[in-house]
């Protein structure tokens, strides 16, 4: 993002005092202009993206290999699909599954010819793996002392006028907890 907002720019304090984005029952309030957070800095399929980057070697049990140190650096990275957090949940889950792709939205998949070595198999196979391996790192780090401080969120039903007529808390899912464990390890 800071290869788009010049540091102390009107746009940069507009952003730091706004601090984050706004989720609101039907909308969102974003801290960065639309074309930022939406087009040109959201990963999109078959699309290279400036990043940051953190790589690890791990053990399938999770713990990082002696002796390799995490690399940091500046990338260049190209998702080969868009995941949400509900269809990696149905691939955790055996909905989505190599045999039954129906439950996962066709826009999300990976683009078929774009790079033969990833199909749906693939990138269902490397959730199930994270997942894995993401338990393992997750239990280590409650062995050790990590504490858990989830806030409820809160979720909206809406009419067909956008106005609230039920509420309910977020049910935190393995999906969650995936991402949140890797980001975790990252930072």
């Amino acid at each position: 993002v800071n290869h788009f907002i010049e540091h102390n720019s009107l746009l940069d304090r507009e952003a730091r005092s706004r601090a984050t984005s706004v989720y609101l029952a039907n909308r969102v309030l974003p801290m960065l202009p639309r074309i930022l957070c939406e087009k040109l800095c959201s990963l999109q399929p078959q699309v290279d993206r400036l990043a940051f980057s953190v790589v690890w070697q791990m053990n399938v049990d999770g713990t990082l290999v002696d002796g390799v140190e995490p690399w940091f650096g500046k990338s260049i990275i190209r998702s080969c699909c868009k995941l949400d957090y509900g269809s990696a949940q149905k691939m955790l889950d055996g909905v989505i599954n190599s045999d039954n792709v129906d439950e996962w939205e066709e826009d999300r998949r990976p683009i078929p010819d774009a790079n033969p070595d990833i199909t749906n198999a693939t990138v269902i196979q490397s959730v199930k793996d994270l997942w894995s391996i993401g338990v393992n790192r997750r239990a280590m780090r409650f062995e050790t002392g990590a504490v858990s401080l989830n806030d409820v969120k809160l979720v909206f039903s809406l009419d067909e006028k956008g106005n609230p007529t039920r509420y309910g808390s977020y049910e935190l899912k393995d999906s969650n907890r995936l991402v949140e464990e890797y980001m975790l390890l990252a930072n």
